[in-house]
């Protein structure tokens, strides 16, 4: 174990900085947290109880920067994290790529392309995701969202004491009676928003048969009210029923969404671009696409 965690950390190379500022980032954060309380009893002790204006408007401004500081450091450690997992992503692939092309044709056969594929793609997808562990702060607790590689919901984890986590919800994004090809194979959490990949199963891995009823498309969720209790805001379609739906799509606040998704007119998935402004209403903004994936006639489409 220790040999496979060490090459693979191996790959991180020009992204050793921004791996280590990561747990930096988030100890100061955790820092400020800390302190700001006792900085508002002191705000209540020297200045509001003793009348002293000086006092309060010195320790209120402590307050703020403090406040400001640990905003910058959330943000940085955010960065810091996507930057090195998606970096630690690319060497691993460019290493196992170059390995690869040392293979005998006996070695391809033993493991075969389809698996190969997989390695350098959904593999390493997962150890960037492990690498990356993306919390949702509020308050004194911190909670993980956690979906399904197959299933209907999206665990909420309470991980404050990362020694003793604890289910402490879950959200079913369908009915999994009605729907029980579903999967839902990764969510993110920005901006007080939870984002839930909608899709079908596998048949190899999941034991389903293609065109089993699954919902598609993506679920947005409000969280920022309570984060135990995710609101949900709109469910955008991606217009092929039962089909893959959307796969591991990047979001990071802001506000666009870009998804691997199905489209109707294409062969598998294309990148779409999603406008998210109304979190409520949102909209396709774009798309972009390999010749290979439409048959012969491009689908009309404008972005409206």
């Amino acid at each position: 174990m220790k040999g496979s965690i060490g090459t693979i950390l191996s790959q991180l190379k020009q992204y050793k900085t921004a791996a280590i500022l990561t747990p930096v980032f988030t100890t100061l954060v955790v820092v400020m947290d800390v302190f700001i309380p006792y900085v508002t009893a002191s705000l209540i002790d020297k200045g509001i109880n003793a009348s002293d204006m000086g006092n309060v408007w010195k320790y209120g401004g402590i307050m703020i920067l403090m406040s400001c500081a640990g905003l910058l450091f959330g943000i940085l450690s955010g960065f810091c994290g996507a930057y090195s997992s998606s970096g630690l992503a690319t060497n691993l692939r460019e290493a196992m790529y170059s390995n690869i092309q040392r293979f005998a044709y006996s070695d391809i056969d033993k493991y075969s392309t389809a698996g190969l594929v997989t390695r350098m793609t959904t593999d390493v997808s997962n150890i960037q995701n492990a690498f990356q562990m993306a919390l949702y702060k509020t308050g004194d607790r911190y909670y993980m969202y956690c979906g399904s590689f197959k299933g209907a919901g999206v665990n909420i984890l309470d991980v404050t004491d990362p020694t003793h986590p604890e289910v402490v919800g879950c959200v079913w994004v369908s009915d999994p009676k009605v729907y029980f090809a579903q999967s839902t194979p990764k969510v993110q959490v920005a901006d007080g928003k939870l984002i839930v990949a909608l899709g079908g199963g596998v048949p190899f891995l999941h034991g389903i048969k293609p065109g089993d009823p699954a919902m598609d498309g993506l679920q947005i969720y409000d969280i920022a009210a309570d984060p135990l209790h995710p609101r949900l805001l709109s469910h955008w379609r991606t217009g092929v029923p039962n089909g893959m739906g959307v796969h591991r799509f990047a979001y990071n606040g802001g506000k666009y969404v870009y998804m691997p998704a199905e489209c109707p007119g294409f062969v598998g998935f294309i990148v779409r671009i999603l406008d998210i402004s109304d979190p409520c209403n949102p909209v396709e903004a774009g798309r972009w696409w390999m010749p290979i994936r439409w048959p012969g006639i491009l689908p009309a489409w404008r972005p409206s």
